[in-house]
């Protein structure tokens, strides 16, 4: 997972911030291994959003034709709302939420997909705290640069909670809408 290496190569490169900090160099001049890092960071997450909507874009079909209730987003929504600004904070969310409820049991307990909501937005909320720690261009701060490596570390723990959950979910549904599938074709 990018997240964990790149909170371990923080440390080095807020330590190299620090010191460019004090010597009153800008960060301009400064290429880490933590900026490396950075540049593998943006086609890994654009290939986990594609995977990630294609995959819901399916199991929304799915718990259409398990049960054809309407969903509180429309499948537009599998793909923009994880992109539109403020409403990314929910929308998310609820699709996944409203996919499970169709596709689960009754009275099985839907907590998981809360959790793995919870990790999610503490990942979004510490990536965002980390991407300012250091500017792209000009005066590092040495105490924010410092800080990379802390923030980054609990950016980190957060995606791989969010991670491990996600994961979870995944399967649940799966398992849930094979079972389902499985009810129908019997009946």
């Amino acid at each position: 997972m990018f997240e964990i290496v790149e909170a371990g190569l923080a440390y080095g490169a807020g330590e190299t911030y620090a010191e460019a900090a004090r010597a009153g160099v800008p960060v301009d001049n400064i290429f880490t291994g933590y900026d490396i890092g950075v540049v593998f960071w943006y086609p890994a997450i654009v290939a986990a959003y594609v995977l990630t909507c294609l995959w819901l874009r399916r199991v929304r079909t799915n718990a259409d034709a398990i049960d054809p209730i309407p969903h509180t987003r429309s499948s537009g929504w599998v793909w923009a709302g994880w992109w539109v600004p403020v409403v990314s904070l929910w929308f998310p969310f609820q699709i996944v939420r409203d996919i499970r409820d169709i596709s689960k049991p009754p009275y099985s307990p839907n907590a998981l997909i809360g959790w793995w909501w919870t990790a999610w937005l503490g990942y979004l909320l510490a990536s965002r705290i980390g991407s300012r720690l250091v500017p792209l261009s000009g005066q590092a701060s040495e105490g924010s640069a410092s800080a990379l490596g802390p923030v980054e570390t609990v950016n980190a723990g957060f995606a791989l909670v969010a991670f491990v959950l996600w994961c979870l979910v995944v399967r649940t549904i799966v398992r849930e809408q094979d079972a389902a599938v499985r009810q129908v074709s019997q009946a």
